[in-house]
C-alpha cells in the first residue's frame, strides 16, 4: 500500500541507496545500521504505483479521445451525470452542461486538434497535459498545454479542473497569475542545501501534502524539518522547472488576495549510486497568500519513474 512503513534497517539501506553524499558510509553492514537522520521519503509499492498509473493514463486518454471524437455521446460515456467542471469555480455542473458547452467549442474550434501527453498521479486523483493545436494559432510544431486534475467515481470522471500554461494565458490576457519568480525559487530552495530557505517560502499556515508517501505537513517548522531531512536523504538533487501553469478567471475567486492555485512541472534528478543520474518528473500545485507565500501545496508523480529510480519498489 502507499505510504507502507518499512523497518529502520530498510530505511538505511535506501537512504545509502539514494543519498550520493553517503555512499561512503554505506558499507557491508548497512542493511542493520541506523541511519544518521530518518529519511524524508521512504519506498513504497511498485505495484499499487504501477497500476495507479495505468488508471491515470488510461482515464486520460479516454478523456481526450472522447473530446477528439466531437460526439457528446462519448463524453457521456466517461464523465459521471453530475460531473463538476471547475475552472477557478465550477462552470459546468452536470454531464448536459459539460456536453453543451463541449458542443460550442467543436462549433468555434473546427480545426482543433490534441492528444494526451504525460500523466501524474497521488493516492485518489490524476493530473494530465492535454496537447494543443490548430486552435488560437497554436500549431501541431508549438502546441498549448491545458493541465487537468481528474478525479474518478464509479469508473467515470466526477471532478475536473482546468489550468492553463503562459501560451493560453497569454490569449485570455491573464499571463500575470503565473508567479515564475515563485516557481524558480520554489526548484533553487530545494534544489540547495538550506532548509531554512525552504520554509521561508511557506507561511505559517502551510500545509504542505504528499499523499503517496503518506506525508502531510502543517507549519513553516513541519517543512524545515522535512526539508532538512530530504536534504540530507538526496545530497545534490536538482529541481528544474520545465514549464508552469495557472487557473484562468482568478478575478472571480480570490483566496486571501493571493494567486490563485498554479503549478510547475519539475525535474528532479537524484544522485546515484552508480554514478549516472535519475530523474523523477513530478508536478507541484502552489496556492499563496498575500504576502506571495506558499500556504498550500500539493505533488503528483510520473508513475514509472518513481519505479525506475527506486523509490517504489
Amino acid at each position: 500500500m502507499f505510504g507502507q512503513n518499512r523497518s529502520r534497517a530498510q530505511n538505511g539501506f535506501l537512504m545509502c541507496l539514494l543519498a550520493g553524499s553517503l555512499l561512503q558510509a554505506c558499507q557491508a553492514n548497512s542493511l542493520v545500521r541506523e541511519a544518521a537522520v530518518e529519511p524524508a521519503l521512504t519506498a513504497i509499492d511498485a505495484k499499487e504505483v504501477q497500476r495507479k498509473g495505468q488508471v491515470c493514463a488510461d482515464l486520460y486518454q479516454a478523456h481526450i479521445e472522447a473530446w477528439n471524437s466531437r460526439e457528446a455521446e462519448n463524453l457521456r460515456r466517461i464523465y459521471s451525470e453530475d460531473i463538476v467542471h471547475f475552472d477557478a469555480e465550477p462552470l459546468y455542473t452536470g454531464i448536459d452542461a459539460v456536453a453543451g458547452m463541449a458542443e460550442g467549442m467543436w462549433s468555434a474550434f473546427p480545426d482543433w486538434a490534441m492528444q494526451a501527453g504525460d500523466t501524474y498521479i497521488d493516492t485518489e486523483e490524476c493530473m494530465g497535459e492535454w496537447i494543443n493545436w490548430g486552435v488560437f494559432g497554436f500549431s501541431e510544431e508549438a502546441p498549448a498545454l491545458e493541465f487537468d486534475l481528474l478525479e474518478l467515481r464509479d469508473e467515470k470522471i466526477s471532478y475536473w479542473r482546468a489550468y492553463y500554461d503562459g501560451k493560453f494565458l497569454d490569449v485570455f490576457g491573464s499571463s500575470f497569475r503565473i508567479d515564475q519568480d515563485l516557481l524558480r525559487a520554489v526548484g533553487l530552495a530545494w534544489s540547495g542545501d538550506d532548509p531554512q530557505a525552504i520554509a521561508d517560502l511557506y507561511g505559517e499556515e502551510a500545509v504542505f501534502t504528499d499523499s503517496l508517501f503518506d506525508i502531510a505537513l502543517v507549519g513553516q517548522d513541519a517543512v524545515a524539518d522535512f526539508a532538512a531531512r530530504y536534504q540530507a536523504q538526496f545530497s545534490g538533487v536538482k529541481w528544474e522547472l520545465q514549464s508552469a501553469f495557472a487557473e484562468d478567471f482568478s478575478s472571480k475567486v480570490k483566496r486571501g488576495g493571493g494567486f490563485q492555485p498554479q503549478g510547475g512541472v519539475y525535474a528532479i534528478t537524484l544522485p546515484s549510486v552508480e554514478g549516472d543520474p535519475c530523474t523523477i518528473q513530478v508536478v507541484v500545485m502552489l496556492t499563496t497568500n498575500e504576502e506571495d507565500q506558499i500556504i498550500d501545496q500539493t505533488i503528483y508523480y510520473q508513475a514509472q519513474d518513481l519505479i525506475t529510480c527506486g523509490l517504489a519498489q
